[in-house]
């Protein structure tokens, strides 16, 4: 029996983000990328559990991670192991700041927070930067505004884990 493996993408993305690491481990493990815009770390780890199967592998990227740290927290029996890529089990280091954005995403201004993103997120001299920032520009338009404002909330007031 191949083990079900959930994957929990970063901030603005969704299951574009995993797509060649899904079919590369898809003989391997069944993947099951689970996206949960909720309000807090706590909701999200409810809706995933819920959509989950009853036992499986679990990998998060960035604040997918985090999310990840809180399914395990929650329901440690139903994980049968964890990879976390990114992320920061701590308290977040500037909430103000995480504040700001989000209120400038629900103002009109995601698209210049979507760019900001990018340039953090996507090393320019890489040699796929371009098509890296463009498929996060694509997942962030999926993404929206208001679940990117709410996720980013609940990562602003995350407890250390």
């Amino acid at each position: 029996m191949i083990l079900p493996l959930v994957l929990l993408p970063a901030l603005l993305c969704d299951d574009e983000l995993y797509r060649a690491q899904a079919a590369d481990v898809a003989d391997l493990a069944d993947p099951i990328v689970l996206s949960s815009p909720a309000a807090s770390l706590a909701e999200g780890a409810r809706d995933v559990l819920r959509r989950a199967p009853d036992r499986f592998a679990l990998a998060g990227t960035s604040a997918g991670g985090n999310l990840a740290l809180e399914v395990v927290a929650t329901a440690p029996a139903r994980v049968a192991g964890l990879w976390l890529m990114g992320c920061n089990p701590g308290a977040h280091p500037d909430p103000d700041g995480a504040g700001r954005l989000s209120e400038r995403a629900r103002t009109g201004e995601f698209d210049a927070v979507v760019e900001e993103m990018a340039a953090l997120a996507v090393h320019a001299g890489g040699p796929r930067a371009r098509e890296a920032a463009d498929a996060l520009r694509r997942m962030a338009r999926r993404f929206g505004p208001e679940a990117f404002a709410r996720v980013n909330d609940s990562l602003r007031s995350r407890a250390a884990r």
